[in-house]
């Protein structure tokens, strides 16, 4: 879910990262692994200022969050706004 999905892809684009996990995900098998991955070898993101390791395990939280309000059919924001919101966090306490 955290990579496959549609929903998921759109605001990982809108943060400008899916480039970089499409590059980790040739490789690794998992979603696990490519966190894994991530988090052993840090680095930020250009253009966002943002810990990339903490804008993946931030954004991943944040989409599991999104998908509960989904399934107990709550309204969410569109990628975008949900992208805008992930960056937000993850600025704040970086």
């Amino acid at each position: 879910m955290m990579f496959t999905c549609g929903r998921t892809q759109a605001i990982w684009r809108a943060m400008g990262v899916w480039r970089e996990i499409e590059l980790l995900s040739g490789n690794l098998q998992s979603a696990s692994e490519i966190l894994a991955s991530v988090i052993s070898r840090g680095g930020m993101v250009n253009g966002l200022e943002v810990g990339f390791t903490e804008l993946l395990l931030t954004g991943g939280w944040y989409i599991w969050w999104e998908r509960r309000q989904i399934v107990y059919g709550e309204q969410v924001q569109s990628p975008h706004r949900s992208a805008m919101s992930i960056i937000a966090l993850v600025g704040y306490y970086d």
